[in-house]
């Protein structure tokens, strides 16, 4: 076993709050960014082949240098700091429709109140036959809105087990969810139609 990301052998990972051999010693990545990247291996989605034009939002340092070394790669956040190319709102992009290939959202929506505007803003920058990785912490049990008294970590939302259906009525098609899966989502095109089936 080995890290996806930077190929470090799993026996040197270390523990991260509280959880043992958490956090990749080599790229600092958790969990959480290694399950993505294995998903998007197994699903064909990674590596990504050159000229493909990628939107990471809330992108994480140790990831970018994975999604972009041939990519026309973009970065954006709500707030500007190092590494982020463009300060925008999820919720109101300031891109054309269908402009990107791939936009990846490593634990963002659960942070927006206005989720379904986001998910429909990131549905329609995307491409015809693009892919939008979407991954959320899923709870055991149905989504349910944080009460604002109640906020923890800024999350206004705690994603459930039917969180995958937020995607669907976007127009999405959702890659097989196991329950903690990462969260692939399609924009359809004939060629995806085909994986998809063959996904089922």
């Amino acid at each position: 076993m080995y890290c996806p990301i930077c190929q470090t052998p799993s026996s040197q990972f270390l523990a991260y709050n509280r959880r043992p051999k958490a956090r990749c010693p080599g790229c600092r990545s958790l969990e959480r960014h290694r399950r993505q990247v294995k998903e998007g291996l197994e699903l064909g989605v990674l590596p990504i082949k050159a000229g493909k034009r990628i939107l990471h939002a809330a992108p994480e340092g140790f990831l970018r240098r994975f999604l972009s070394p041939e990519a026309l790669y973009h970065t954006m956040d709500l707030h500007s700091r190092p590494g982020v190319m463009f300060e925008a709102d999820l919720c109101k992009l300031p891109f054309p429709d269908n402009s990107y290939d791939i936009v990846w959202a490593s634990h963002v929506l659960e942070h927006i109140e206005d989720v379904d505007r986001a998910i429909a803003e990131v549905f329609r920058v995307l491409d015809v036959g693009g892919v939008a990785m979407l991954d959320v912490p899923i709870s055991s049990g149905p989504s349910r809105r944080v009460q604002p008294a109640k906020l923890n970590h800024h999350h206004y939302w705690q994603p459930g087990q039917d969180w995958p259906e937020r995607y669907r009525k976007a127009g999405f098609q959702v890659a097989p969810f196991k329950g903690i899966s990462a969260l692939f989502c399609f924009k359809a095109c004939a060629s995806l139609e085909r994986l998809w089936s063959s996904l089922q």
